[in-house]
């Protein structure tokens, strides 16, 4: 291949790549706004190393203080402190996969591998494969010393770009993600809602990535209200 051609299919590739950020990007805004959960709550940052850049989809919830209320100084400005790689500090980011573009010399040129974790591949049906690479780590005790035996941690799996199971691939783990994800606070009674809960019989609240961890929440989940004109307990 020339230079002239080879450059042509890097920028193609380079092309559908930034096509499938984007329409992660807005299939995430879409289940959010669809599920009612926090604006931004899911976001790709960019992460820069020496041998590559990758793309990392994580949940994010902001941090809480002692009596479990969202920071006074909660500015546009605060929120969006961040590191070198972009990731919100004053927020709890749970990764859900990593993504990057192949070399464009490699063999399998034109593909995106996704970095699964275990649960993760066993829960939800990937898209038709290049290939599949199991990723093992050794064991180190407690002074970071190797103690022979290793574990698996992640399947990396090569997708073609222009694969039409990427998209829905993208829209299931994140709904899924989404359902099973709990919040990273602490577990708290009830929060100022609960009669206005009880007459609903659910959980009103509008952060939702907070109410997991509510306790009368689970309680309303399961039928038993303390309170207001449905009163049962």
């Amino acid at each position: 291949m020339n230079q002239e051609a080879l450059f042509d299919l890097i920028s193609d590739n380079q092309a559908k790549y930034d096509c499938l950020l984007k329409n992660i990007r807005e299939t995430a805004q879409r289940i959010v706004a669809e599920l009612e959960y926090p604006e931004g709550c899911i976001e790709i940052f960019e992460n820069k190393n020496k041998t590559e850049t990758n793309h990392q989809i994580h949940i994010l919830e902001l941090k809480r203080n002692t009596a479990g209320e969202k920071p006074a100084n909660d500015t546009e400005e605060d929120v969006a402190v961040r590191d070198k790689n972009g990731v919100r500090l004053n927020y709890h980011c749970t990764s859900i996969i990593t993504l990057a573009q192949t070399k464009p010399r490699s063999q399998y040129a034109g593909c995106v591998e996704l970095r699964i974790s275990v649960p993760t591949y066993s829960a939800i049906k990937t898209p038709n494969a290049e290939t599949v690479k199991e990723r093992w780590v050794e064991k180190k005790d407690a002074d970071g010393k190797k103690e022979g035996e290793k574990y698996l941690v992640r399947y990396d799996v090569l997708v073609r770009l222009g694969s039409d199971e990427l998209l829905p691939y993208f829209e299931r783990l994140m709904r899924y993600r989404l359902s099973n994800y709990k919040s990273k606070e602490p577990t708290y009674g009830c929060c100022h809602l609960y009669n206005e809960c009880s007459d609903a019989r659910k959980c009103i609240s509008a952060d939702k990535i907070y109410a997991t961890v509510c306790a009368y929440k689970k309680n309303l989940d399961a039928g038993k209200i303390f309170y207001g004109r449905n009163r049962n307990i």
